[in-house]
């Protein structure tokens, strides 16, 4: 059985699967995050412990949590690396409908499915490893995670608002993120909200994304299409946990944003220094893509469990 998270929630999970099948576990959320403490965490160290073999995404992740198993990248970049034709037939279907600007937002604490901000981060003190960090740490992020958040959305609005009123040569389109509350975006007149979607077909067709130090924001570089990071806290501790704070293009302000956007947007990311760096980041962060890791190399490291008997 394999696990894509290994919080404390899973932890249950993963204990009662052991019981009766050899148990994987990796940790798929992480794919942007780059800080040690916020890797520590997401991960519950009893969730590792119970497993067959935990799957690291590169050096510094495993280093992260003290872990010894083997690296294996991520099967994010991994489908975009070695089989992102998948999603080509669809790309082209969104193109076809007329040239679009994406918006991929993540508001998942201040726009929240699930309610006010407070129950998303007692939802997240439950389900995260909080027992290395102290209580004024932990209240510092947290309250880092919905100042950034609420700037974040305030600039997105700018702009969407923006864009809507300047750009009308092409269609604006809002992919809000599975756990915020879609219909909220429907307040904006002469957008497409297109809620529940694959992103990466929105992705491949689109001129150029928006996004906030979003993890499809890295899946859009990596896959060579124009981005824009709309990040007007760069330096709040919350931002600082993301690989995109300091990857492709940035805007601070609706003045940066509206600069970019006012010019002719569709062509590939400029070669700045900075889109440079982004490079060197990604191949650094997930091994995979620095080097041919094989796909079958996780699985025999896995030590086979003893004969059972086949009751149950």
């Amino acid at each position: 059985v394999l696990f894509r998270s290994a919080n404390k929630i899973q932890t249950v999970n993963i204990e009662r699967a052991k019981k009766r099948h050899r148990v994987v576990a990796m940790d798929e959320e992480v794919l942007a995050i780059v800080q040690p403490f916020h890797m520590r965490m997401i991960v519950d160290p009893k969730a590792i412990a119970a497993t067959d073999a935990f799957l690291y995404y590169s050096a510094q992740h495993r280093e992260a949590l003290g872990g010894t198993g083997p690296i294996v990248g991520n099967p994010r970049l991994d489908l975009l690396h070695r089989h992102r034709d998948i999603y080509a037939a669809e790309s082209r279907k969104y193109r076809a409908e007329g040239r679009y600007i994406l918006v991929n937002t993540n508001f998942a604490l201040v726009n929240s499915l699930w309610g006010e901000p407070q129950k998303i981060t007692t939802l997240a003190a439950q389900a995260w490893h909080l027992g290395d960090l102290s209580t004024e740490h932990v209240r510092e992020f947290f309250q880092s995670w919905l100042d950034t958040e609420a700037a974040n959305m305030k600039l997105v609005t700018e702009t969407i608002e923006w864009l809507v009123q300047n750009r009308k040569d092409r269609r604006i389109v809002v992919r809000p993120h599975p756990g915020e509350n879609a219909a909220a975006w429907s307040a904006f007149q002469g957008i497409e909200i297109v809620a529940g979607s694959n992103p990466i077909p929105w992705l491949l067709g689109a001129d150029i994304t928006l996004h906030s130090n979003s993890t499809t924001g890295l899946e859009a570089h990596y896959l060579g299409c124009p981005t824009l990071n709309l990040n007007p806290c760069p330096d709040s501790m919350f931002s600082g946990i993301y690989s995109t704070n300091t990857m492709g293009q940035q805007a601070r302000t609706i003045e940066d944003a509206t600069a970019i956007l006012a010019q002719e947007v569709g062509a590939v990311e400029p070669a700045t220094p900075e889109i440079a760096h982004s490079a060197r980041l990604i191949a650094e962060h997930v091994a995979s893509l620095a080097e041919e890791v094989g796909e079958l190399q996780a699985w025999q490291t896995i030590p086979p469990r003893k004969a059972r008997s086949a009751k149950f």
